[in-house]
């Protein structure tokens, strides 16, 4: 059984960033959602690309969050001996 105190610091930092990237990502969903209630214009346009361009960054850094603590776990490679 693994405790809170057997993590290391590099998956203690992968497990924030992920946490981090996946508020960023409900924050700029909802950012989104609002942005469809004002009418159709150029700046609409614009917010919706700069929105759909920072939900793609957290979505990078939320995977990459997952990846590094996964990896150092060694989860995907096999149980530790």
């Amino acid at each position: 059984m693994m405790h809170v105190h057997d993590l290391r610091a590099i998956n203690v930092f992968g497990i924030g960033a992920a946490v981090v990237g996946f508020a960023g990502l409900c924050i700029t969903t909802q950012a989104l959602r609002e942005t469809y209630a004002v009418p159709s214009s150029a700046t609409r346009r614009c917010v919706l690309a700069s929105m759909l361009f920072v939900m793609s960054v957290d979505l990078i850094i939320t995977a990459l969050g997952c990846l590094v603590t996964l990896l150092d776990m060694q989860i995907a490679g096999g149980a530790r001996g």
